[in-house]
Order: structure tokens, then C-alpha cells, then sequence
């Protein structure tokens, strides 16, 4: 079946983009993804965007939306109340390649720009303690998804995972052309390709703007440790919640005993009374 709607649940810097592109194709008419993208129409109270950003959009038939970029990732719940006829993509990727990416476009915005965007001023510099909460938030909102989704449609989808979009597509659209919408209308910033043949173009672009030639070895260097530092403290901290957990169950199990063992001295003590 085609879904009337699509809406992603993923964090930023997760593949909203390349599935908002993906969604065009397709034929979906619109795509939410910034509030610079909401239009009166949309919010919930279309005179007060401060509050309308703390409510359910209107998404129009054939559309979708992204929460992540929205900032309305906790939300979902009540969106999945108010749409339940949607498809739901929880978009995500892997630790590394998340923490990466963020601190990279952090990095672009100040060569482009000569400053960074609001949402990305908290990652510069690259900072482990940082990451580490990142990483913890992304961790529990996909953790409360999987557990709690329910009866709508939804899929996970990792967009690290090789086939990720001929998934995706099937799902969305049975009937869609796989090989033509993945080698065709191309779309970059600043540029629409629509034909195969400018692939080689859009290769050369994408490794002047994305790949990590493009950013100085210095601080590419500078990434990966603290990526690494993140990832260690990550480990360190499940490691330590299993731990706990461990403890935890001890101490109820010794709590169990210790209460059954109380109880057979309450019955001893009164058996022995009423024997004497």
C-alpha cells in the first residue's frame, strides 16, 4: 500500500534529508523538515510559532514530516495518536558515524559561513562529555520507540546498512521503479540533477563538500579521538548499567529470601506457642 503520510522519528544528522529527497521522488508532495518549511496552515496555532512548536502539525495528505529537525522528537506518541494511518520510519545510524557527521557540519558551517547553526553551537568544539549526552538521549528516545511504537506501521531502518533505501522504497511504494529512482533526479544544494548521465558531477561534488579530504587532517584527527573517547565512555557506562542491574536483582532476590525466611519464623514461633 502508499502511505498518505510519512514521518521520520529519527535525531538530526540521521538521513532526513536523504529521505525527504527520496519522498520527492516518489511523488509525495511536501516534505516538513525545518520550521522555515511550516507554513501557517501547518501549525497548530498558525499567529504563535513558540507554541505551535510544542503541538501536532497539520501534515497534509501525501506528505511527511521530520520531528528530529523539527525538534519535536518528543512528541512522537501523540503524533502516532493523531495520524495512525501513517507509515512511521525510525531513521538512524550507527554511534560513530552520527557523532561524525555532527561534529563535520559543524565544521562546514564555519568555513561556509563564518559561523555555526544555533542547534550545532553545543558540538563545537569537538567535546567527548558532550557526545556522551547525545548519544545517551539518542539511545533512550530509540529504546522508547521500538518498546512503545504499538499498532501503527513502522519500520527501523539504519541508513549505514547497505539496500537501506530499496527497503524503504518497497515499503513506501511497491510499484516504484528501485533502479530509476536511485540513479535518477539527483538532487545536491544548489543543484538538481536530473538525469544519470551528471552522476560523475555530482560524485566530484559531493567529494569537494562531504568526504573527509575536504576537512583538515588536523581536525579529522580531532574528531576521531573524541569519537573515540565518546564510544569508550558509552561502553563504560552500559557496562556499569549492567552492573547495576546485576546488583539490583541480588539485592530483591536476598529481599525475597530474607522475607520468606522472616515469615517461617513467624510461623515457628507461633507452632512452638501453641504446642507449649
Amino acid at each position: 500500500m502508499r502511505y498518505n503520510r510519512i514521518i521520520l522519528l529519527g535525531f538530526p544528522k540521521t538521513g532526513n534529508t536523504t529521505i525527504h529527497n527520496t519522498l520527492r521522488h516518489l511523488g509525495y508532495d511536501s516534505f516538513i523538515q525545518h520550521w522555515t518549511d511550516v507554513e501557517p496552515a501547518h501549525m497548530a496555532e498558525p499567529d504563535n510559532i513558540e507554541a505551535s512548536q510544542k503541538l501536532v502539525l497539520n501534515i497534509p495528505e501525501n506528505s511527511g514530516a521530520a520531528l528530529g529537525t523539527l525538534g519535536q522528537l518528543s512528541l512522537w506518541k501523540q503524533y502516532t495518536e493523531r495520524y495512525p494511518d501513517a507509515l512511521f520510519v525510525l531513521n538512524t545510524r550507527s554511534d560513530r558515524s552520527h557523532l561524525t557527521s555532527i561534529y563535520k557540519h559543524a565544521w562546514y558551517d564555519w568555513e561556509q559561513n563564518g559561523q555555526i547553526s544555533t542547534w550545532k553551537t553545543s558540538y563545537w568544539p569537538p567535546n567527548a562529555q558532550v557526545g556522551f549526552r547525545r548519544l545517551s538521549a539518542k539511545h533512550k528516545h530509540e529504546s522508547n520507540i521500538e518498546q512503545n511504537i504499538g499498532d501503527v506501521a513502522y519500520i527501523c531502518v539504519d541508513i549505514g546498512e547497505p539496500g537501506w533505501q530499496d527497503t524503504l522504497v518497497k515499503l513506501i511504494d511497491p510499484n516504484a521503479d528501485i533502479n530509476k529512482l536511485l540513479t535518477t533526479g539527483y538532487s545536491y544544494p544548489g543543484f538538481q540533477f536530473e538525469s544519470v548521465q551528471m552522476r560523475s558531477k555530482l560524485t566530484e561534488l559531493h567529494s569537494n563538500y562531504r568526504l573527509d579530504s575536504s576537512l583538515p587532517v588536523e581536525y579529522m584527527n580531532e574528531i576521531n579521538s573524541v569519537v573515540d573517547a565518546t564510544l569508550d565512555a558509552i561502553e563504560c557506562d552500559k557496562q556499569l548499567q549492567a552492573h547495576m542491574e546485576k546488583e539490583r536483582y541480588h539485592l530483591e532476590h536476598l529481599k525475597t529470601h530474607r522475607t520468606a525466611a522472616e515469615q517461617l519464623r513467624a510461623e515457628l514461633k507461633q507452632f512452638w506457642a501453641e504446642s507449649s
